[in-house]
């Protein structure tokens, strides 16, 4: 009697200690990435972008949290706060990692949106003449106006912190789109988990594309939750189909209607809605989509074919809702953005169905620069492979499992037709990876939780565990590898500043490359160009742009910035020391004149010289 009472005790412990131990981990992780933070040092990067600055006590915190969270997967009670706990913490340790340690945001294009913002504010306009994504106006005049209630000067408090207040937002709409497709809490939570691992797109900065895919989401959750059809009331495509099969072919059809029979719906318990509250879901729906066709060009083609596909399947009851969509796609673009499609038209149409050239602007042409910059590049394609390779194999041990999950399956294919549509500026293919995602990253769930009962093997966990690091390491690489021009310096911004006070409206501002925040406020009264030159022998090419005759009582101005210079190394292939060649060819010459200047950026203008050498 004693024995079994010890045994019991004994038996009671290892299970508190095995209850205990993620918490533990997660405990742990948590200091270690705090102690990592002023470790890290943003001038010790190289080519391979954050990844080589970071220190090692922010890696064994991510060692920490990934072994935390496999090993609460592994129990069977854990509550569901301490699986949402450590989902936050990934978030920001992954995404809040740089809006720590650098202090001003990151990316361009987030201060040129602020820029747009600023001009809404200051004109209560819109400037379509200006840039495309005026014509999709209204996340920056949601903004704008949130700016203006909240007493701020402008936007900027926003930006630093996007990446990690939408990845926040994303978990509600995963959540419910999970639960929707599965009771396994497992299978939920590591799909949710293995989302934010395998995000490097970058895509979640302050920008329409991020606060869209929150909707996309939103959308899809609700149609998956409250407008799934069940095959005794579908009636739609599918069963259709397999009546007009069955009178063309008669006998002859029963392997096609096998195959439709396959295709249908699982039956499944929906969930139970009354009336009118189908009829708020649906206003809802349509309220959301008519927020993602203005403001965002892409995202609404991504959602017409995702709810279609799910209406010919016969997975979604609403099957007026794609024409709808469509309606509200094809109204938008007619009316709202005459001004931009008037000129831009070759724009838009010129790369439909040319899969070929759209692949090659994605992919081949995207590997430039030095030699380390192109293992980064080259590891955003392994991470993609990756990802679908692993998904593909976790959709077939489901369905050597008995479950046929062709709604999954249909909106993880439905984001690669978008490459027939148009290059997208060579990012059509990071987009299609952000699209198939939340799918794709279910699929390798399920290769670890195929079934309710399977995956509690220490094989499992420690699989899902090394995975998860190999990610995480191809993660850093691929998310920060142009890290080195993403960040912005307090030099860089000074400078811009200081430009814009110095320059008069109407003024031409000039650099080397795009890559600097020097549209963040009054963008619509000066002249920008860059990528001017391309080596130290073309500064006459500078001196006759600047002197030109149009800027002659406005002024013209050169900015040189790091970030300009980063961004020639990583993607222009420029060598260590031209930039500098250049800095010092411009301060040699008696056509230039140093203006300003700090340890980041210099600022020229034209000497009478230059200008008299620029008159014909």
């Amino acid at each position: 009697m004693n024995q079994f009472i010890l045994r019991n005790k004994t038996a009671t412990r290892e299970i508190q200690w095995a209850a205990l131990t993620p918490q533990i981990l997660m405990a742990l992780a948590i200091p270690l990435w705090l102690v990592a933070l002023p470790q890290i040092n943003l001038r010790r990067m190289n080519d391979l972008g954050l990844i080589s600055a970071l220190p090692s006590a922010y890696f064994a915190a991510l060692i920490f949290l990934t072994l935390s969270f496999v090993l609460a997967l592994r129990a069977r009670r854990q509550r569901q706060k301490f699986y949402l706990a450590q989902i936050v913490l990934l978030i920001f340790i992954l995404f809040g990692t740089t809006a720590v340690i650098e202090a001003f945001p990151r990316f361009v294009t987030s201060w040129t949106h602020l820029g747009f913002i600023e001009f809404i504010s200051r004109t209560g306009e819109t400037a379509t003449w200006l840039d495309a994504r005026f014509s999709w106006p209204i996340f920056f005049s949601l903004f704008a106006f949130i700016s203006e209630v909240a007493g701020l000067e402008n936007a900027l408090p926003f930006l630093a912190w996007a990446h990690v207040y939408f990845n926040l937002l994303y978990i509600g709409p995963l959540l419910m789109i999970y639960r929707s497709l599965t009771d396994d809490e497992r299978l939920v939570w590591s799909g949710l988990w293995l989302f934010f691992i395998a995000n490097w797109i970058g895509q979640d900065y302050f920008s329409p594309q991020a606060f869209n895919y929150f909707l996309y989401l939103v959308i899809l959750g609700v149609l998956l939750n409250w407008f799934t059809a069940v095959p005794t009331t579908s009636g739609g495509f599918l069963t259709t189909s397999k009546k007009v099969i069955g009178r063309i072919l008669g006998a002859k059809a029963g392997w096609l209607n096998k195959c439709v029979d396959w295709l249908m719906p699982e039956p499944r318990l929906s969930v139970p809605t009354r009336p009118y509250q189908r009829v708020g879901l649906v206003l809802i729906v349509a309220i959301l989509f008519a927020i993602v066709a203005s403001s965002h060009q892409l995202t609404p083609f991504a959602l017409l074919g995702g709810v279609a596909a799910l209406v010919v399947f016969d997975r979604c009851t609403l099957r007026s809702l794609p024409i709808l969509m469509a309606v509200m796609i094809g109204s938008w673009i007619s009316f709202m953005t005459v001004s931009f499609l008037s000129g831009h038209l070759s724009t838009l149409t010129g790369d439909v169905g040319q899969v070929s050239g759209v692949v090659s602007a994605n992919v081949s042409s995207r590997f430039q620069g030095s030699p380390e910059h192109a293992l980064a590049l080259i590891s955003k394609v392994v991470m993609a492979l990756v990802v679908w390779g692993l998904a593909f194999l976790g959709g077939v041990r489901r369905l050597w499992n008995g479950r046929r999950d062709v709604t999954l399956a249909l909106l993880a294919a439905v984001p690669f037709s978008l490459i027939a549509l148009q290059s997208y500026g060579g990012e059509m293919m990071l987009r299609v990876y952000l699209f198939a995602l939340p799918w794709m990253v279910f699929f390798v769930a399920a290769l670890f939780y195929p079934r309710l009962e399977s995956g509690r093997s220490w094989r499992a966990t420690m699989a899902l565990g090394l995975m998860s690091l190999a990610l995480l390491g191809g993660f850093l690489i691929a998310r920060y590898g142009n890290e080195r021009m993403d960040y912005m310096t307090a030099g860089d911004i000074t400078a811009v500043r200081r430009l814009h006070q110095i320059a008069q409206p109407g003024s031409l501002l000039v650099a080397i490359t795009s890559n600097l925040p020097w549209r963040f406020q009054n963008v619509d009264q000066f002249e920008y160009e860059a990528g001017v030159i391309k080596s130290p022998s073309d500064i006459d090419t500078l001196v006759a742009l600047m002197a030109d005759s149009a800027y002659e009582d406005s002024g013209a101005y050169l900015i040189l910035t790091h970030s300009q210079q980063a961004q020639a190394e990583l993607f222009l292939g420029w060598e260590p020391g031209k930039w500098e060649r250049v800095e010092e060819a411009l301060l040699a010459s008696d056509k230039f004149h140093q203006i300003y200047q700090n340890n980041d950026a210099r600022i020229f203008v034209l000497t009478e010289k230059g200008k008299e050498a620029a008159q014909p």
